[in-house]
Order: C-alpha cells, then structure tokens, then sequence
C-alpha cells in the first residue's frame, strides 16, 4: 500500500510517546508536590530541576517509544489471533522489562550528565535506588499509567477511529447532517462458501477475511460503521474519502491484500475469497442511539441506494461500482478509469440512477482464482 500513509500508526505512536512523557512528569510534579515521603531518591539525587525534567521526559519518550513498537509487534498476524491470556502476559512482561531496563538507563546517564559521577557509583547508587521501596511507587503508577492508556486505545479500537471522541463531546448527542461516503463491502458467492465449507469454517473464513481488512482500514482513514453477517460497511468524511480517490483505492488494496494472502486462504479454505463494494455520497443525519450499547448511527437513503449499488455487482459483472454523486465529487484522477454503465432503477428507487464502475490504471488487475475447490 505504497500511495497510503501510515497516519493511524503514527498517531499512536505519538499518542503513546506524549501520555508517557506526560506521565513521567505529572509523577515528579505530584512528588515535589508532597505527594509521597522523602526517599533515597531525593538523599542520592539532590533537588534539581534540570535533572528531574530530563529524566522525567527521557523516560516517558523511550517507554513510549518501546511501548508502541511492541504494540506495534503483538498486532501482527502472527500474534492477532493467539488467546488474550498469552498476548497478556507476554506484554505485561515485556512492559516490566523494558520499564526497569528504561529506568536504569535514565538514572544512570542522569548521574553522570548532572553529577559528573562515574559509571561504577553510578551502578552504586542505582543498586541502593532499587533496594528502596519508593521504586515500587514508580513501578505501581507505571502500571496504573499504562492500564488507563491501553483501555483509552481498546474503547477507541472498538468504536472505530475518531468515534470515541466524538461521543465523549456528546457531538452527535443532539441528531445532525453530515456529508459522507459509504462503502458496502460483500463476500461474493457467500451462499456457496458456507454450504460447502459449513458453519464453522465459514465463520473462520470470514474472521480471517476480516481481519486482514482491519489494516486496509486503517491506512485509508475509514471508519468501520457496521458488521452485518458477511458484509462490513466502511464509512469516512468527505475531507478524508475523497483526495486520491481513497475511497476506492481502499478496495483495490484490500483486494491486493487477499491476494498476498493466497496461500494462507488456498491451504486453509481451497480458495481465495473475492469481494464486491457499491460506494455512494451525500448527505446523512448522525445521531447516537442506545443506552445499554451506545453507538454513532447514520441514517438517510444513501446507505439504501449504496446498498443497492453493490447488489448490481453480479449482474453487471463488475467488482466495484459506485453512484453519480460520488464520480461528479472526485476530482480528476489519473489513478482511476470510471464507465457509465447505464441508468438503473435501483430496488425502493422511483427514479434511475446513474452507475459507474471502477477500474484502477498503472496496475494489472488481480488474478482470479478458482472460487471453490475442485
């Protein structure tokens, strides 16, 4: 996914390099503050702000930078689907670890920068410094401090990307117009997988398929609004759907994906799965709704006719297809080749609309495999 940038990954980085370094220094701010009893700490390392800022901010930096890396590592496919008990402990390991080593690095280099001591009583001191229990305050409010960031990005990992904000504002609170793009992604030929494949394996089909969507997502700014047995519907604004053709090129890549991902899907299933997408714009009410599970809601006929753009797929023989008001909004691209392929009155439509398909230029199209096993 060359032509994406990798915006979401940053953001977390940097989400998680900044709450580190806040962190390290809201704990100095709260011990000079008084919170907690004098300690070695203080005896060894005199009062000096200087010190305490560069070890509060090294700190948090390298944590953060540790910590997203290895965020970063677990959510590979390797890892992705191993039981939350391992992947559990293997960070709680990982964050004891790297949070002692972090520390012990910090002191040390502190001392000699600020205290011009040498390495061997620097190594001294450290020994004393861990010896005492105020150590174990820092410990616990690392701990404490990576419980809140971590459940921060799992709600947000479960709303989706910009939602949780959103519903934190109480923007949606009171029902509003918004203008959005809206793509309805589905599994071809579902009815033929699932009897042949069965419940099971066909739910297993669908969980893998879906979470190598997930990355796609991801990197082209979407929003997942909604699962619906074998069909996710994506959804973004019109500032982050529209420059490049996002939008589209999210399918594209997503079908790239599926094929990168042949021998896992050949070995697994007997063959490679293959999606359709129907994609419209315009205008929409978003709302909240529920009490019990509150979500972001969207409501208003383009998510009808999206819905039923992509049910002409089969028909029309095509992969991908999208409405009028999407090609009239997408800037001239020489990424994208779209065809009028006729008016067509729609299901619950009372006038035809125009559909497009989409092909994307300076790339073979994908290879197609056989759907089932022979």
């Amino acid at each position: 996914m060359s032509r994406f940038t990798h915006a979401p990954s940053i953001r977390n980085v940097l989400f998680m390099i900044a709450s580190w370094i806040l962190a390290a220094n809201l704990y100095y701010v709260l011990r000079l503050a008084g919170i907690g009893e004098a300690s070695s700490i203080q005896v060894l390392r005199p009062f000096n702000i200087k010190m305490l800022i560069f070890e509060a901010t090294t700190t948090g930096l390298l944590v953060g930078v540790v910590f997203s890396m290895l965020d970063i590592l677990l959510s590979g496919h390797f890892f992705r689907k191993k039981p939350y008990g391992l992947l559990l402990l293997l960070k709680s390991l990982s964050f004891l670890i790297t949070l002692l080593l972090t520390i012990s690095i910090v002191f040390i280099v502190s001392q000699s920068i600020f205290k011009g001591i040498v390495i061997e009583e620097a190594f001294w001191r450290l020994g004393i410094f861990y010896s005492n229990w105020s150590v174990y305050t820092i410990i616990l409010y690392a701990v404490l401090v990576s419980i809140a960031i971590n459940f921060i990005k799992l709600v947000s990992r479960k709303f989706g990307p910009g939602v949780l904000s959103n519903l934190l504002k109480g923007k949606y609170h009171i029902p509003q117009e918004e203008e959005r793009i809206f793509m309805f992604l589905d599994l071809k030929a579902s009815t033929t997988y699932a009897e042949k494949l069965g419940h099971i394996r066909y739910s297993q089909l669908i969980q893998d398929c879906f979470y190598d969507l997930t990355d796609v997502v991801h990197k082209c700014h979407a929003q997942i609004y909604q699962y619906v047995g074998d069909e996710a519907v994506l959804t973004w604004s019109v500032q982050e759907g529209l420059p490049d053709g996002k939008c589209m090129e999210c399918f594209f890549e997503f079908e790239n994906i599926l094929q990168q991902r042949a021998p896992h899907y050949l070995e697994k299933f007997g063959f490679v799965p293959q999606f359709k997408a129907g994609l419209n714009m315009g205008l929409v009410t978003v709302a909240e709704v529920g009490e019990i599970k509150r979500e972001i809601a969207y409501h208003g006929d383009v998510l009808n006719t999206a819905a039923r753009i992509q049910g002409k797929c089969n028909e029309l023989s095509e992969r991908i297809l999208i409405s009028e008001s999407l090609k009239q909004s997408i800037m001239q691209n020489n990424r994208f080749k779209t065809n009028l392929l006729g008016s067509v009155l729609l299901k619950g439509k009372l006038t035809s609309v125009n559909i497009y398909s989409v092909q994307r230029l300076h790339q073979p199209a994908p290879t197609k495999p056989d759907l089932m096993p022979a």
